[in-house]
């Protein structure tokens, strides 16, 4: 399958895209990150998720992180700067990287407390692991509460996240 520059791609559907089912609200000072796999080397020109609804004066930052070989997220690869979700709409903001076959985490935290995100439908999207460990259900992405402020870098994924079953957040990226 060609992808044309131009395109969004959303993470973590299944054959590049899945429905979206409505929204999800993620709180204040979560960081939550979906796998995202890439099939063969692409570019990418900006990083992505969608405000359905705003809130006034709160921020998201987006970020990238690379994967462990235990499959878990690593390192930073790439994070934005703050973004204002004060109105509803695509938030995103300009990268450009050159991705390698492989699996990455794409995430976000915010200081919302009211805005939220488009979510994809859980059950068209790739779950992650099938041991005990993620409980009866595979998890569909991860959460870890941290404590977050505005303007402040992230660092290497803490160990020891949530594993979440819910609609994942719909977060992507534009084909360079």
């Amino acid at each position: 399958m060609d992808i044309q520059s131009g395109n969004f791609v959303w993470s973590p559907g299944t054959d590049w895209q899945a429905p979206t089912s409505g929204t999800t609200s993620p709180g204040s000072g979560r960081l939550y990150v979906v796998p995202f796999t890439v099939h063969r080397p692409m570019a990418f020109d900006r990083i992505n998720i969608n405000a359905a609804t705003g809130e006034f004066g709160k921020v998201v930052r987006l970020v990238l992180y690379d994967s462990l070989e235990t499959g878990h997220p690593g390192s930073v690869l790439y994070q934005s700067a703050d973004l204002s979700v004060a109105a509803n709409g695509v938030k995103s903001d300009t990268l450009y990287m050159g991705l390698e076959t492989n699996q990455y985490w794409i995430g976000f935290v915010s200081d919302v407390t009211s805005a939220t995100f488009t979510a994809l439908d859980k059950d068209h999207v790739r779950r992650i692991g099938t041991s005990s460990t993620f409980g009866s259900e595979a998890a569909t992405h991860l959460r870890y509460n941290i404590s977050w402020t505005a303007g402040t870098a992230l660092t290497d994924y803490p160990t020891s996240p949530n594993q979440v079953t819910s609609d994942p957040p719909m977060l992507g990226f534009r084909v360079a």
